[in-house]
């Protein structure tokens, strides 16, 4: 993948397309502004609703530090999914 490659980001649960974005030349993906929201659970906590009517599982997602693009962030491991 090349810098400003743009990837879909599949739901760990319903394996749907969960987000869009590009890849940033730090190596991190660079979520597109029509994605969805990555929202504060307010504990120290990061989740994207997943945007698709059979699946709406709250995916967790992890904060990433990238160089220039400062915050990112990614998919938590698959372990800390809510995926039954």
């Amino acid at each position: 993948m090349n810098a400003n490659d743009v990837i879909a980001v599949l739901c760990p649960c319903c394996e749907k397309e969960l987000y869009r974005g590009t890849m940033g030349e730090d190596g991190n993906i660079q979520k597109s502004s029509s994605s969805p929201a990555i929202k504060d659970d307010g504990k120290g906590g990061y989740f994207m609703l997943c945007p698709h009517s059979d699946c709406q599982k709250r995916i967790v997602m992890v904060s990433v530090i990238g160089g220039a693009s400062g915050a990112a962030f990614e998919l938590a491991p698959n372990s800390q999914q809510p995926c039954a």
